[in-house]
């Protein structure tokens, strides 16, 4: 292995760390935003109406994000997302209450997906093209540990120092990756603005693409079922009289699944086809949904959410 190839790696490795630190910051805020919100007497839509709010500028200015990556690079975006992410979840340690709460949500959302794409951006060009799954791979693994560290850590602070210090000690984490962005001692891709950009083309023309719109359609259905358990957790567990820490343990068990999952794909898929694994996994997901209103202990949600 040459010395670039060595620095391209160590490089990757922090990349990685900052990602899982960031992604650490999001999974809890959306556990804190949730169950604050419960704590205040929030309707169960108000909850589900908070969550959204995470995924909603992040619809709307995905594709902007993505383009604004390839022209500046993805020092910028990553940069601007990790100080927005650190600003947006200390609005409700600062000032609690819904309006706080609603505005963290949305701009927390906006600020940690410009620093996801971003990371998506570097993970794709930085080293060798043939290696480039193994990449994403590892990625991927990197945020199912942060799925499960950060509603862990979430739900014990909440138990012993109160949803204002949750959102304090979260919106500390992102300034680590903030520090070391800043320090630029990491060698980013250099921007690259491809030439589909330059032309005029839209995200729509996408869904123009028959198999890609069949591809679209059922990740919206996983994207779904991941974000619906996201809401019903908390309220589930807020109606059983569940502490913090327990809904934060039930809703790590998901986060460890999605890791077992990951690290097993290879396994799976050499012996199913694509199309197999797909369906089996939306039933799988369908079945552990029913099960949800009949679960009477964290044991049991915890089940139904590793499931």
């Amino acid at each position: 292995m040459t010395e670039a190839a060595r620095t391209r790696r160590r490089a990757f490795a922090v990349l990685l760390a900052l990602g899982i630190l960031n992604h650490v910051a999001l999974t809890g805020a959306r556990v804190d935003v949730s169950l604050d919100a419960l704590a205040r007497g929030a309707s169960p839509a108000t909850v589900g109406l908070l969550i959204a709010l995470f995924a909603m500028l992040p619809m709307v200015f995905a594709v902007a994000i993505g383009r604004h990556s390839d022209r500046v690079g993805a020092g910028t975006p990553m940069l601007a997302g990790s100080a927005g992410l650190a600003a947006s979840i200390s609005l409700p340690a600062l000032a609690p209450g819904f309006p706080a709460l609603f505005a963290s949500a949305a701009l927390a959302g906006l600020s940690f997906t410009m620093f996801q794409v971003a990371l998506q951006h570097v993970t794709g060009e930085m080293g060798d093209p043939g290696k480039r799954v193994k990449r994403f791979s590892l990625l991927a693994l990197a945020f199912s540990v942060s799925g499960i560290v950060g509603p862990l850590v979430t739900g014990f602070t909440i138990d012993f120092a109160g949803h204002r210090a949750a959102f304090a000690m979260l919106a500390v984490v992102p300034l680590a990756p903030l520090a070391v962005l800043l320090s630029r001692r990491i060698a980013l891709p250099a921007p690259a603005a491809h030439e589909e950009h330059a032309s005029g083309r839209g995200m729509f023309d996408l869904v123009r693409h028959r198999p890609m719109r069949r591809l679209l359609a059922l990740n919206a259905l996983f994207a779904l079922g991941w974000d619906l358990h996201t809401v019903f957790v908390p309220i589930v567990g807020a109606e059983l009289g569940l502490s913090a820490s327990r809904i934060g343990a039930v809703l790590a068990a998901f986060g460890l699944a999605t890791f077992v999952v990951r690290v097993a794909l290879p396994w799976v898929v050499s012996r199913a086809s694509e199309t197999q694994v797909l369906a089996a996994a939306l039933f799988l997901s369908a079945g552990a949904y029913v099960g949800f209103p009949f679960a009477t202990g964290a044991g049991m949600l915890a089940m139904l959410s590793f499931t």
